[in-house]
């Protein structure tokens, strides 16, 4: 057999962990037990409505388990689902897998292990539907425990502190999972002690690396999907009405001209749509709200907002690889590195960016190929969290207005090609 199976959750006070078999055709079985921990009580939820936002983190896991084979047929054994709710997951995996199905095709010469369409991809078979959780929030269960203060989940990145700037309040709430002292530094400088802070520890199977070192496949899984719905659950422990993101309107654009591949799918507006809905329609109308408070900005209009709070220069941390160093810090030597230099280069000179990145990178002819990437519709996008090609080529040209007469490689570079 060739199968997948979300198989059990368990859930204590403070967390839950999730049982994830894959069976190979060969015979050999593996089990994966990642786990959750809160800094919070979860006893104060209802029990049936908390275990149904725990079975939906589960499904938003696992994508990270069953991408190791592809396998085409996932066994949900521990919820239900019906019509709807099926369609959403299929939807959401295969869009917010679709850059690791495009990249470990390039790699195999197109041998990802299934049909890439939308009704063959993958099976996913299900109990029938079950509705009592529905009505808890229908009839009040929780409702009345629902103040008006916000949930903030940050990454410690500019477009956080943006939003923890524009939505100051005594009863806002952060939410940070696996928090680095980049991000405590943020919610600090914001205001937030302890009290305010969520803090998730989200722990993956040991198991999945080293299937990884073994050549299974691996690539990039929609995170955010995964931050929605403990977010969704963060919300409700601390009785806040709404759950403000950091999403721009580039999270929007293709990463593969002529596609809809897209590393930031389940950051994109699509995914906010569907993600209320599937709240809504599960626990109903009452329940948080899923939004950006920036989608309605591009990402020049963020980085000028976040120039103005030159105090979190030294703390805030966009690069994905930095963040796992200790002590987290700049790359400089990736993509989205590159694109926050170029960003922050249309509003401040280079000697004050190095000052906290370390490094010119505009003054470096071995990013011309990311740079590239970031401007020529002919490139693929670096597979990072950046935004749209207009926008980049728009920061270039103010970056080189700026600058004028003594301009790095990179500008030069950019003018020659424009």
């Amino acid at each position: 057999m060739h199968i997948f199976k979300y198989e059990s959750f368990n859930i204590t006070d403070d967390g839950f962990s999730f049982l994830f078999t894959l069976e190979e055709p060969s015979g050999e079985v593996h089990t994966f037990t990642p786990s959750w921990h809160f800094n919070r009580s979860l006893s104060g939820i209802p029990q049936e409505m908390l275990r149904r936002m725990v079975f939906n983190i589960g499904m938003s896991e696992l994508p990270s388990y069953w991408k190791c084979t592809c396998a085409p047929v996932i066994k949900v054994e521990c919820g239900s689902l019906d019509a709807y709710e099926v369609h959403f997951w299929k939807k959401l995996y295969y869009h917010g897998l679709s850059e690791f199905f495009y990249r470990n095709s390039k790699q195999a010469g197109g041998g990802v292990a299934h049909a890439l369409n939308f009704d063959d991809f993958v099976q996913l078979d299900h109990t029938a539907i079950n509705t009592p959780y529905r009505q808890l929030w229908r009839c009040g269960a929780m409702a009345g425990a629902l103040p008006m203060p916000a949930l903030i989940p940050i990454g410690g990145g500019k477009d956080s502190v943006v939003t923890l700037e524009r939505h100051k309040s005594e009863n806002n709430f952060v939410y940070m999972i696996n928090p680095n002292e980049r991000q405590l530094g943020c919610a600090e400088l914001a205001g937030y002690d302890t009290p305010r802070q969520i803090h998730a520890r989200r722990k993956l199977d040991p198991h999945l690396l080293e299937l990884n070192k073994r050549g299974y496949l691996n690539g990039h899984t929609p995170l955010s999907a995964v931050i929605a719905f403990s977010s969704f659950l963060a919300a409700v422990c601390v009785g806040a009405g709404e759950i403000l993101l950091s999403n721009e309107s580039s999270a929007d654009e293709s990463y593969v001209s002529g596609t809809d591949i897209n590393h930031q799918y389940s950051k994109s507006s699509m995914f906010e749509r569907d993600f209320q809905d599937y709240i809504a329609h599960g626990f109903g109308s009452d329940a948080p709200k899923y939004y950006s408070c920036l989608r309605e900005f591009n990402e020049l209009q963020i980085t000028e907002m976040f120039v103005r709070y030159p105090q979190y220069f030294d703390v805030f941390l966009s690069c994905n690889l930095g963040s796992k160093r200790s002590p987290p810090a700049w790359c400089c030597d990736c993509g989205k590195c590159l694109y926050i230099y170029i960003m922050l280069a249309a509003f401040l000179p280079d000697e004050r960016i190095v000052g906290f990145m370390g490094k010119n990178m505009l003054g470096d002819m071995k990013y011309r190929d990311m740079l590239y990437g970031l401007i020529n519709p002919a490139y693929d996008k670096p597979f990072e969290c950046v935004g749209t090609r207009e926008e980049v080529r728009q920061a270039l040209d103010m970056a080189a207005a700026l600058r004028r007469e003594e301009l790095p490689v990179l500008i030069e570079e950019y003018l020659r090609v424009k």
